[in-house]
């Protein structure tokens, strides 16, 4: 498709930061555009299959529980690690050998639980 002169003109007396503007601006065109296009290709396929998207969509949010949400919290990651209590710079993840220290603090009658210390990791 050939652009009229007079907007190749226009074009032309842009600065820098108003052609910059306009890159922003059609970019977003062309992304809309592309999805008003894969909408309609999908609509026309469930269209054909005899399917009312919409309830199509619906229907698979719900069929699992509703496990499939489109708007999800972030993730909160608990990880519970093994902190010496007399030199807390000493830490076990709780996975692999037991480090000597923790062998010796739990040999001491001291429980593995009042060792643990919860880290949470919002992602």
């Amino acid at each position: 498709m050939a652009i009229n002169k007079s907007i190749k003109k226009k074009i032309e007396t842009l600065s820098t930061s108003e052609l910059e503007e306009l890159d922003r601006i059609i970019k977003k065109r062309i992304g809309s555009r592309k999805k008003a296009e894969a909408l309609a290709a999908i609509t026309a396929i469930a269209e054909d299959a005899g399917l009312n998207l919409a309830e199509l969509i619906s229907a698979d949010t719900k069929s699992d529980g509703g496990s499939r949400e489109t708007k999800k919290e972030p993730k909160t990651v608990r990880k519970k690690v093994y902190v010496n209590p007399y030199n807390q710079e000493l830490v076990w993840s709780g996975r692999g050998r037991h480090p000597i220290w923790f062998k010796d603090i739990i040999r001491s009658g001291v429980s593995p639980e009042s060792l643990v210390v919860e880290l949470v990791d919002e992602d």
